[in-house]
């Protein structure tokens, strides 16, 4: 097979030259049209932002709540006994949270901040009177449902509270059977 000519190839300002000779043409700009925002939907925005920020708050401080209160008792019961029931003692509180009835805003903040700050000095005492039972598992279970139930259970259904927003003279549900609605209705017709 015979050997082909290598090409020569363009310097950098041979194809600056040739760039030069050639005409750019203007691409139409296609901007897309933008909603235009009205201002009482801005403004439930803004509503919509400031509830979230207290409720990621609360659920934060409920979960800090659980480590802190798990990290106090395994010096009275052991690691073992106080994690063997605390996650099912969290679960139940939060569904019985979720489900029950919606307290007001500010006595609700206010039994939840006497409950937490109970909660060294009312878990010593009781794990006490627990400890006479003499098995390590039945009193840190005992503990949790005396201790950390109430303040699991409050913080839910503070959470649940803050999400009922009174909008416009009508009494808003932020849950999620508005949305199922919708998608039922969608999906029957």
């Amino acid at each position: 097979m015979p050997q082909q000519p290598r090409r020569k190839r363009d310097s950098a300002a041979a194809s600056q030259k040739k760039a030069g000779k050639t005409q750019a043409v203007p691409v139409p700009s296609q901007e897309l049209p933008q909603p235009q925002v009205e201002p009482a939907e801005e403004h439930k925005s803004y509503l919509y932002v400031a509830l979230v920020i207290p409720v990621l708050l609360l659920i934060a401080s409920n979960s800090l709540v659980t480590f802190l209160y798990a990290l106090a008792l395994d010096p009275l019961y052991g690691r073992v006994p106080v994690h063997l029931h605390l996650e099912k003692v969290v679960w139940v509180a939060t569904i019985a949270g979720a489900f029950g009835p919606v307290p007001p805003l500010w006595p609700s903040i206010t039994i939840l901040g006497c409950l937490v700050a109970s909660i060294p000095t009312s878990s010593y005492w009781m794990a006490l009177y627990t400890g006479r039972i003499g098995n390590p598992a039945i009193g840190s279970t005992i503990t949790h449902l005396v201790v950390l139930f109430p303040v699991v259970y409050v913080g839910v259904s503070l959470v649940k509270r803050i999400m009922v927003c009174p909008c416009d003279s009508s009494v808003v549900f932020l849950t999620r059977s508005q949305y199922l609605d919708d998608i039922r209705g969608s999906y029957i017709q």
